[in-house]
């Protein structure tokens, strides 16, 4: 499999960290730490990580693998999204 050309418009340099990651990747994480986990430990200072956060942060994502596997699945961001809330809700 090939990489995208440095000079088409929708490449994206990895990361230089310990993981190199894609930018869709590095967003997801961000949310994920940011905003998914930060609003959870607001309810529970314990709060576990769990798949859940996981995939509500996926689902933030309007591109990358994540947005592409959801669409070939036939799922919308938003019925992934509803379903991670209900399981949160019973956690």
């Amino acid at each position: 499999m090939s990489k995208p050309s440095s000079s088409s418009p929708d490449a994206v340099e990895p990361s230089s960290g310990l993981y190199k990651t894609q930018a869709s990747a590095q967003e997801m994480m961000r949310v994920l730490t940011h905003e998914v986990m930060l609003a959870a430990q607001k309810q529970d200072e314990a709060a576990p990580l769990l798949s859940a956060h996981v995939l509500l942060a996926a689902t933030a994502a309007r591109r990358g693998v994540t947005a592409r596997t959801l669409q070939a699945l036939g799922l919308s961001p938003e019925q992934v999204a509803s379903a991670a809330h209900d399981v949160l809700a019973l956690a």
